[in-house]
């Protein structure tokens, strides 16, 4: 595989973390358990129909929408996040209201929709990997500066995430940009996640990697992993050598 390290010039030597969400922080799992119900309790009084056919199209068309984001990370793909977004807005609101055998609403207020529906589901949604928070708010204390695409918002020093530097997270102009944007160096980053394919990535442009295994479908194959958060302090240490 082809490394490409990214030099990235810094007058102190700072040791950075980039946590994942899914996979690393909540349990993707639950998390779609919980989004199924919240998705009936908002469309319902809104839009009608029954509450079981709003839960099974959303179940549906998110079975698309994985499909589609993984063939955009198996391919190295570096789409636009503008581009996608509005793609994955047009399926969702067409699938979701042709299956349900409601009207569909103007097309101009679809991304409008979208994002009042996350609003109005995310903060309700309760996943998180069991200790996690306290394992991060180590990490925190320990010196380590910490990014994310989302979480525990004051132990993060920044978000990022494919909506906040415009590329989907598929190809190394994703990782490109968080580093520049971060003005962190490679060398001194550890990038967290439970896909392996992101996680070569991010090693290609020499970053250090760790994989997430918490959850029973992430099979280790990453020189560092962990089956237990709590086990990510004393990792991150031997990596760095502090």
């Amino acid at each position: 595989m082809k490394t490409e390290v990214l030099l990235i010039s810094s007058d102190e030597q700072i040791f950075s973390l980039f946590l994942d969400d899914g996979g690393v922080m909540n349990d993707n799992f639950r998390r779609g358990e919980q989004w199924k119900s919240l998705i009936a309790e908002y469309f319902v009084p809104r839009y009608g129909g029954l509450p079981d056919k709003w839960k099974e199209a959303n179940h549906r068309v998110v079975e698309l929408l994985v499909k589609k984001v993984g063939n955009v990370i198996d391919h190295s793909i570096n789409q636009d996040y503008e581009k996608f977004q509005a793609y994955e807005d047009e399926l969702w609101i067409n699938f979701m209201f042709d299956s349900v055998g409601i009207e569909r609403p103007l097309k101009h207020d679809y991304y409008r929709i979208c994002r009042e529906v996350e609003q109005w589901i995310i903060p309700q949604i309760q996943a998180d990997i069991e200790c996690i928070v306290e394992v991060i708010k180590k990490l925190k204390s320990e010196g380590f500066t910490l990014y994310t695409a989302s979480g525990i918002v004051d132990c993060f020093t920044n978000l990022y995430g494919p909506d906040l530097i415009g590329v989907m997270k598929g190809g190394l102009e994703f990782y490109r940009r968080i580093f520049t944007h971060t003005q962190v160096n490679p060398l001194h980053a550890i990038v967290i996640d439970d896909n392996l394919k992101v996680l070569q990535l991010a090693g290609q442009l020499g970053a250090h990697t760790i994989q997430s295994c918490v959850l029973k479908e992430s099979t280790p194959k990453n020189k560092y992993y962990y089956n237990d958060p709590a086990e990510l302090p004393e990792i991150t240490k031997s990596i760095f050598s502090i």
